[in-house]
């Protein structure tokens, strides 16, 4: 994974800053992907734009509680989130939620993506992915798995699993993947669900087995995995994603896109300086596009 930042930065005296901390909100627990993707993108985002960027950890069911809070805040460029795959699925599977992730939100910038790769504790007596299915169906509702909170994009691919392969397995909901992993590691949870960024490792160490990854195609990660459409079930393609976000103004004629453009200039054409959220977009937008994770 990189998230690197372009090199041409204009001298410190030619540009108006922000004059305040930004907050950087995540829908994920610390010590997940999520939180290391925002912890990566505001140290540099902060040294580019020259003010602390505070990474603000609000986890929760498909991260609901930190979009409510960004969806609330002040559309100003101070305040940012950075989102997963959860915003283009919340509002299906909670309809009560408190915002619309459309209306709501400003897409900034996409970060990265990551398939998702299908592993079990070395307890567990399979070693193929087909070999799962079978011992799944042989002991129907006794094997565990987990796959991030209720409604992340970990727990529909394996609740797709689950249809697609006529299987029935115990849902384990958490916290977020770090709180997952020492279950998984311990031997507790017999099957773990999640991204290639954070699996691929324990895979090739050995802690973890890896039996399948979620996208179209095999990952470089873990070229000797084949995917689920492989498996069994063709068409099968469940891919993550991270992207960072802002509050919408409601007005689209009070909206800072339609005062500066889309934020890539210094100034508009009335010599005026773009408002702090442009230049905020404009930063990101300015970094380098970040390496995509291992693909599927």
């Amino acid at each position: 994974m990189a998230l690197v930042l372009g090199t041409t930065v204009a001298p410190a005296a030619e540009q108006e800053l922000p004059n305040r901390t930004i907050r950087l909100i995540v829908v994920a627990p610390a010590g997940g992907t999520a939180d290391n993707v925002a912890r990566n993108l505001a140290k540099r985002l902060g040294d580019r734009l020259g003010q602390q960027v505070v990474v603000d950890n609000r986890p929760s069911n498909a991260g609901i509680v930190g979009y409510e809070m960004a969806a609330r805040s002040a559309p100003d460029g101070y305040t940012l989130v950075m989102a997963t795959g959860t915003l283009s699925t919340v509002a299906s599977l909670f309809p009560n939620i408190t915002f619309d992730p459309i209306k709501n939100f400003e897409p900034i910038a996409w970060v990265l993506t990551t398939p998702y790769v299908v592993t079990t504790n070395p307890a567990l007596p399979v070693n193929t992915f087909g070999e799962l299915i079978a011992h799944v169906k042989a002991n129907p509702g006794k094997v565990s798995y987990a796959g991030g909170t209720v409604g992340a994009q970990q727990h529909l691919a394996g609740e797709l699993i689950k249809r697609n392969f006529g299987v029935d397995m115990l849902y384990v909901p958490y916290k977020g993947s770090g709180a997952m992993m020492p279950d998984l590691l311990g031997g507790r949870l017999d099957v773990a669900i999640d991204n290639v960024l954070l699996l691929a490792p324990q895979v090739k160490r050995g802690a973890v087995r890896g039996l399948a990854v979620s996208g179209e195609m095999r990952s470089p990660a873990l070229p000797d995995l084949p995917t689920v459409a492989e498996s069994g079930s063709p068409g099968f393609n469940v891919i993550g994603w991270f992207g960072v976000f802002a509050p919408r103004r409601d007005a689209a004629t009070d909206h800072p896109q339609a005062q500066c453009g889309d934020g890539r200039r210094d100034e508009d054409e009335g010599g005026r300086r773009p408002p702090a959220r442009a230049r905020r977009r404009a930063a990101i937008r300015n970094t380098r596009r970040p390496a995509q994770a291992p693909r599927a």
